[in-house]
């Protein structure tokens, strides 16, 4: 008798067990179902990317290089004229100029300077060779690099 009672008690476990676990397993499809109705939004993948491309093209526009160079005292040392474009009234940057070919930067180093009222920042870097030259600076953690600037 005692065996019979110990599987019938056996049972009545499994069954409050089984029935739990099927109580919380309904209640929780129904909630998915309630939250999934509840966040459920719908926006045309095309507007959404127009949107967020339109801002970031407001936010930070592109840095159009207008360079060129002058031949200052001939035979002694010219200079890169950088013309930049694209920044925020007084954005700030640091300007560096490199040697194209090799990568290297002039023995000028890098220049600080701040965008004017029509976002431009214009200066100037001494050079003593003639050669290809790039013109390179920052923006945040964008990086930009002008088209090769050739002194002959």
């Amino acid at each position: 008798m005692k065996i019979s009672n110990f599987v019938w008690l056996l049972v009545v476990i499994l069954l409050i067990a089984a029935a739990s676990l099927f109580y919380t397993a309904t209640n929780d499809e129904s909630s998915t179902e309630e939250t999934t109705e509840q966040y459920e939004v719908t926006v045309p993948m095309d507007l959404e990317s127009e949107l967020s491309n339109s801002l970031e093209d407001a936010e930070y526009p592109a840095i159009l290089f207008n360079n060129s160079f002058e031949h200052t005292v001939p035979g002694e040392y010219s200079e890169i004229i950088v013309d930049a474009s694209g920044f925020e009234m007084n954005e700030f940057t640091i300007v560096y100029v490199r040697n194209a070919d090799t990568k290297e930067w002039i023995a000028a180093g890098g220049q600080e300077q701040r965008a004017d009222a029509d976002g431009h920042i214009r200066t100037r870097f001494t050079i003593t060779q003639y050669g290809n030259y790039e013109v390179y600076l920052t923006r945040g953690v964008e990086e930009f690099v002008s088209p090769v600037i050739v002194v002959e």
